[in-house]
C-alpha cells in the first residue's frame, strides 16, 4: 500500500485516493473545494487546514459513516491524500489552507444538480422522525431554520449533509440532555413527535471505523487510545439510543 506518515493507521483502505486536480471552490464556511481525485471522480474535499479543522472532519466522517450503516441518505465519506503535486489554484489565502492539510483529508461523495430544502416545505413525517433520531443521537445542533442541510437530487433522493458540527465526540463520557437546540429546525416538534427507532450496530463496523482513523485527527480531541474510543462510542450509542426512544412520546 505503500509508506505512510505517522498520520495513518494500519487499517487503511480508503487512504489510495489521492486528489489530482482543484476544480472550483463550493459553498460553506470550511471552505471546500470541489475536487478530482484519482479515481476520476469529482468529490467535495473538505481541509484540514481550514477553521474547523481536524477535529470537525473526525466528527463528520465518523457521523457519514454511521449513518451509511444505518443506510440513510448520507453521502458516502472517505480519507484523500493531498500532496504538493497538486497543480495550484485559488487565492493566496486558499493556498495557506493547502500548506496545512497537506496529508489525510475529507472527501464526501459530490451529489450534483441539487437544490437546497427550505424551511417551510413540508417534509414526510417519517423522514422528520429519523432526521430528529439522527440529529439527536449524534448532537447536530446544525440543521437550522436558516440551513436545514438537506439536499435533494434529480431524482428526488433528499440527502443529509455537513456534519462536521456534531458534538457527539465531546459527549461520550459526559452524557447530555437528548434535547435540540431552539436553532434547530425541528425544535417545536421534537416533544410531539416519536423518534424512528435507530438500530445499535455491529461493534465489529465501529471498531474498524475508529481504527481507519487517522491518529492526528484522533488527537484533535485529545484521543490516544483508538480501542477505547470505539468502546466509548459503542457504550454511548447504546445508552443514547435507549434514552431517545424511552424519553420520547409513544404511540397511541
Amino acid at each position: 500500500m505503500g509508506n505512510y506518515t505517522e498520520e495513518t493507521t494500519a487499517l487503511l483502505p480508503h487512504c489510495e485516493a489521492r486528489i489530482t486536480k482543484l476544480i472550483q471552490p463550493a459553498n460553506g464556511s470550511s471552505q471546500p473545494w470541489l475536487c478530482l481525485l484519482d479515481d476520476g471522480e469529482p468529490w467535495l474535499v473538505k481541509f484540514a487546514g481550514s477553521g474547523p479543522g481536524r477535529e470537525a472532519l473526525l466528527a463528520e466522517h465518523i457521523a457519514n459513516s454511521l449513518g451509511q450503516l444505518w443506510k440513510l441518505p448520507v453521502p458516502e465519506s472517505k480519507l484523500v491524500r493531498l500532496d504538493s503535486s497538486v497543480p495550484r489554484a485559488g487565492t493566496d489565502e486558499f493556498w495557506d489552507v493547502m500548506a496545512a492539510s497537506m496529508g489525510l483529508n475529507l472527501a464526501i461523495r459530490y451529489i450534483p444538480n441539487t437544490i437546497n430544502i427550505i424551511p417551510d416545505i413540508t417534509l414526510p413525517p417519517s423522514t422528520l422522525e429519523l432526521i430528529l433520531s439522527f440529529d439527536l443521537l449524534l448532537a447536530n445542533w446544525d440543521r437550522t431554520t436558516l440551513s436545514q442541510n438537506l439536499l435533494r437530487d434529480q431524482t428526488g433522493i433528499l440527502w443529509w449533509i455537513d456534519h462536521g458540527s456534531c458534538r457527539f465526540l465531546h459527549h461520550l463520557k459526559n452524557r447530555h440532555p437528548f434535547i435540540l437546540p431552539s436553532t434547530h429546525f425541528l425544535f417545536e416538534c421534537q416533544n410531539i413527535m416519536r423518534p424512528h427507532p435507530l438500530p445499535m450496530l455491529d461493534e465489529s463496523s465501529i471498531h474498524a471505523l475508529i481504527l481507519g482513523a487517522p491518529k492526528l485527527w484522533l488527537e484533535a480531541i485529545d484521543c490516544y487510545d483508538q480501542a477505547g474510543l470505539a468502546n466509548d462510542l459503542i457504550e454511548y450509542l447504546q445508552h443514547a439510543i435507549s434514552s431517545i426512544i424511552t424519553s420520547r412520546p409513544s404511540e397511541k
